[in-house]
């Protein structure tokens, strides 16, 4: 999920509202996808946009399923790693309780998303 920024590629409209629910209690109404260019390493697809979210977020499920990497968790701080050659391609530290990766103009907040619902 993003608000955009410097980022920004390739806006989609989708074909139906999608409803996305705050940790606040807030539904947000998602009408749109993009595509996000956080490094070269790491480019991100379908991701819904808002102008209404505060923060950007990044599901690891679906971060690793789509660039195929490994997210690795140590106590202040988690790597994400090229799964075939093992070589780092982002890194983050542990800022309030939530991983923040640092890569180029936007800071991004890696969080764990396993349910259909997106509540964050």
């Amino acid at each position: 999920m993003t608000n955009g920024g410097r980022i920004i590629q390739n806006l989609v409209k989708l074909p139906q509202p999608i409803f996305v629910t705050t940790a606040n209690e807030v539904m947000i109404t998602v009408e749109q996808t993009e595509t996000v260019v956080i490094s070269p390493e790491i480019i991100l697809k379908n991701v819904l946009y808002s102008t209404k979210f505060s923060c950007n977020l990044v599901s690891i499920r679906q971060l690793t399923k789509d660039i195929k990497c490994l997210v690795i968790y140590g106590e202040h701080t988690c790597l994400i790693q090229d799964r075939t050659l093992k070589r780092l391609i982002g890194a983050g530290d542990l800022i309030n309780g939530v991983y923040c990766l640092k890569l180029g103009p936007e800071a991004w907040s890696l969080v764990a998303v396993h349910k259909k619902d997106v509540v964050i």
